[in-house]
């Protein structure tokens, strides 16, 4: 992912740009917060149980969501497991 985007405006004077929409953090990056746990599955990896977590990232619809690890998810966002998870 690129750490830079560029934006092409023709100016208007009516138009006010709401910068409070995007977080942008001092090295200019995109942050990328979880919004919702959508499902949960288990799979088995050389006699193990590996539980992963499909997590719909804010900014981005459903259909953009990742599968992610239930122990780091659980780790680094623990809020999103709250009343219901795991």
């Amino acid at each position: 992912m690129f750490s830079m985007f560029h934006c092409l405006y023709a100016k208007d004077i009516d138009h006010v740009i709401d910068w409070s929409v995007l977080q942008v953090e001092p090295k200019e990056e995109f942050q990328w917060e979880p919004q919702f746990i959508l499902h949960q599955k288990q799979l088995m990896l050389q006699n193990r149980a590996i539980e992963q977590v499909k997590v719909q990232w804010n900014y981005f619809g459903p259909d953009e969501a990742t599968w992610e690890m239930t122990d780091h998810m659980q780790a680094m966002h623990p809020s999103l497991f709250v009343g219901g998870g795991k």
